[in-house]
């Protein structure tokens, strides 16, 4: 290696004085970057899309608010206010009344999806190819000199509530002209706080669904993408 570092012989080290800077912004700043996300870096400048000009005038902040703007508004995402009325001292409200009286907590910043909006672009994606639109009964035969099989509870869409829907779905009228078939999507709700980080209170509380068309072994996937964010309730600060 040359003893005197120049200009020239900078990056002499690297393939290129790209690579160079790629591996100066690896090892600099945080350590917590990994090799994979130094690969992951590389292969974004590559595509052909990237444009260097442009990344002068990149600016994270905007970027970010930008993101927010797009998730909000062009992909069914809202902000809304929701309403919780709370009990007052000695006093007896009837259910539904509308009484000025009662305390309102108005918990403001609630991000919530449409379930609308969900289920219409899971459909439309490829994964909704491998769900189970017609339901059916599963029995096991322990042994084969056996006369009663055993009838398996083991998915939704093998499930009586599953059945008897689905043929009341199928026994409505229907308008001239609709030949199309008819399913059941049953959806299934969970939520539950969530802590993000391994020091700190920083936490969320989201809600969440995922597809009774879809089987369970194929649910617990990571790479399934099977969990759709409905909604993250914030925090409720009251002195």
């Amino acid at each position: 290696p040359c003893s005197v570092i120049t200009l020239e012989n900078l990056f002499s080290a690297f393939s290129s004085p790209t690579a160079g800077l790629l591996m100066h912004w690896q090892y600099s700043g945080s350590n917590l970057k990994l090799a994979a996300e130094l690969n992951c870096l590389g292969s974004f400048i590559q595509d052909p899309q990237f444009e260097p000009a442009l990344e002068y005038s990149f600016n994270h902040n905007c970027e970010q608010k930008l993101t927010k703007k797009y998730l909000c508004a062009d992909h069914g995402w809202k902000i809304s206010s929701i309403p919780v009325l709370l009990p007052h001292e000695w006093t007896k409200f009837q259910s539904g009344e509308c009484n000025p009286s009662v305390p309102v907590l108005m918990v403001d910043g609630v991000h919530h999806h449409d379930i609308t909006d969900i289920i219409i672009s899971t459909f439309q994606d490829k994964i909704s190819s491998t769900y189970h639109m017609t339901p059916f009964e599963e029995y096991w035969k322990p042994d084969p000199g056996d006369s009663d099989p055993i009838r398996v509870f083991g998915e939704a869409y093998t499930s009586p509530q599953y059945l008897d829907t689905y043929q009341q779905v199928n026994s409505l009228p229907r308008e001239d002209g609709d030949d199309l078939g008819h399913v059941v999507v049953p959806l299934m709700l969970w939520s539950d706080a969530t802590h993000l980080t391994n020091f700190g209170d920083a936490s969320l509380w989201p809600l969440y669904m995922f597809f009774g068309n879809e089987s369970k072994y194929t649910c617990r996937k990571l790479t399934a993408a099977a969990c759709h964010h409905m909604a993250y309730i914030p925090t409720v600060c009251h002195p």
